[in-house]
């Protein structure tokens, strides 16, 4: 049994930007990422307010 390639495992679905595509996806995909930014933010964020306190 193969070990999953780790940069595969950690890549968040449709993050890959859509070279070649409409400007649509463009608008869509910014939104997708900014999303997954903003969560990831939340998370440090938390984290950090618990070590802190």
């Amino acid at each position: 049994m193969a070990l999953p390639d780790l940069a595969e495992f950690l890549t968040i679905p449709g993050l890959k930007p859509p070279l070649g595509q409409h400007w649509t996806w463009w608008v869509l995909w910014l939104i997708w990422t900014g999303f997954w930014i903003a969560l990831l933010g939340l998370a440090i964020y938390v984290v950090a307010t618990k070590v802190m306190a």
